[in-house]
């Protein structure tokens, strides 16, 4: 019989007790007041510089069915409750919501995969979900939600007709990869890459490495792993590993191996080879990193003797996530590649890559990379060599206070000046760039989420309209 989602399901299986209210039930999970439904639970998160708890009355304004508090929070509870309001008290709030959500989960039958990387995470989990879901209901993690409580909360919306959940994992520092692994119990693991992305949290590229690692060593041995044949440190990252270990690149032992690439307009056509048959793949993304996402995917779904033509016409009708890769154009035909959700050395490299085999003579703004910790400084100068090597035509605006480094890199590297330019925010490089597009122009906007270069393009599009 399975799991009933009521008050008292939450406090068994969480360690508490229903204080007060008869045991209702809930159809949905929430622990932020702003986007709670009627019907919900509302787990009392308490956090460094915020207290849930101060949020009940509009928790139960709203529609909230159960409030899960802490004991010694309970003091915060309204004077008088009606038995419409069951209230669960716990020792921890997110301790709670993490123990119910693993108890749900592994009431359902979904088949959990398991998704982590240092780029490429969110493109292979819309991959691989969209794939899957030609085979049956599909959940995949939304937005953001790979961490020790989006991960719980996306545990939460398995539905018992639910055939798999891609569940993304994402990570600051060691453990914390363990610990999500602990919650989902995936029983397929990929590892998109490994590269700088929070070094800061980790100390080195090996530790980053050794971090991801954790999502395959979480996994037994009649599970199994995937990840590039040409991923960095796969001594590190497969280290202990129990599971059977597939790879996907151009290696001869491949099991999806790329035989043939060319960049279109649109994106990438390859042929891979799966099992000895030859496959077209048509990728409405460019660059190669993109294929290999594509790739690891269609290894999952090979691995599951789904239908992989199917699962191609698929990937062909995918469109890219907002701000990763995405293009957009203006009136005069200028091409804007927003790449601006995330960025590190890594993916700095293949995004510059792919953008100058079409445009070697675009512009490439690029803004700060966060979490590199000490190495910052020479990773942007690194990168500045870098992009003078490989692009030695294109017009160079580094954005914010290391792109510093960025620039002098490139200039060490003999770049001309009048090809490098710097500005301290993307709101002051605006300008100069939409000058730059008063003619057909290509430019790549890349650099970390907090450097909101998306600005550049709101600031392009006003131009027009003006």
């Amino acid at each position: 019989m399975m799991l009933r989602r009521d008050a008292s399901m939450i406090a068994k299986t969480a360690g508490g007790r229903l204080l007060t209210g008869m045991n209702q039930c809930f159809e949905a999970v929430s622990i932020d007041t702003r986007t709670l439904c009627v019907n919900s639970a509302f787990f009392c998160i308490k956090g460094p510089n915020f207290d849930a708890h101060d949020f009940i009355e509009e928790a139960i304004e709203k529609g909230a069915s159960v409030i899960v508090v802490e004991h010694e929070s309970a003091g915060k509870l309204p004077a008088t409750l009606g038995d419409e309001i069951a209230v669960v008290a716990v020792d921890n709030s997110a301790a709670a919501l993490q123990a119910s959500a693993r108890a749900w989960a592994d009431d359902n039958p979904a088949k959990i995969i398991g998704l982590t990387g240092s780029s490429g995470k969110t493109t292979t989990k819309d991959m691989l979900s969209a794939m899957l879901r030609t085979a049956g209901p599909t959940l995949a993690t939304e937005g953001n939600l790979n961490n020790h409580f989006g991960v719980p909360l996306t545990l939460w919306k398995i539905r018992p007709d639910h055939r798999f959940a891609v569940v993304e994992m994402g990570m600051n520092a060691p453990g914390e990869i363990e610990f999500l692994c602990g919650l989902a119990q995936p029983t397929f693991g990929l590892v998109t890459s490994v590269g700088e992305a929070h070094i800061e949290g980790v100390g080195s590229i090996e530790g980053v490495a050794r971090a991801k690692g954790e999502l395959l060593r979480s996994l037994s041995a009649d599970c199994m792993a995937f990840y590039p044949s040409d991923i960095a440190h796969k001594d590190i990252l497969c280290e202990g590993v129990l599971a059977s270990q597939f790879t996907v690149g151009e290696h001869q032992n491949d099991l999806v191996r790329i035989s043939k690439t060319t960049e279109t307009d649109k994106g990438v056509d390859a042929q891979v080879v799966i099992d000895s048959v030859e496959y077209t793949v048509r990728m409405p993304m460019r660059g190669r990193h993109n294929l290999d996402n594509a790739c690891l995917a269609l290894a999952v779904v090979s691995h599951l003797e789904l239908d992989i033509s199917m699962a191609l016409a698929a990937l062909s009708q995918l469109a890219p996530p907002a701000m990763r890769g995405e293009l957009r154009y203006l009136q005069n035909g200028s091409e804007i590649t927003l790449d601006c959700y995330n960025a590190n050395p890594q993916s700095m490299r293949a995004a510059i890559s792919t953008f100058s085999v079409r445009h070697p003579r675009g512009i490439l703004a690029l803004g700060d990379m966060l979490e590199l910790g000490l190495s910052a400084p020479q990773a942007h100068s690194e990168l500045g060599h870098y992009v003078f090597e490989h692009t030695p035509e294109a017009v160079l605006v580094g954005i914010g206070e290391l792109s510093r480094h960025l620039v002098d890199g490139a200039r060490t590297a003999g770049a001309p000046p009048e090809q490098l330019h710097w500005f301290d925010s993307a709101a002051a490089a605006g300008d100069f760039i939409v000058g730059q597009c008063d003619r057909e122009q290509a430019v790549l906007l890349k650099g970390s989420r907090g450097m909101r270069l998306e600005q550049i393009w709101d600031r392009l599009s006003q131009s027009e309209r003006a």
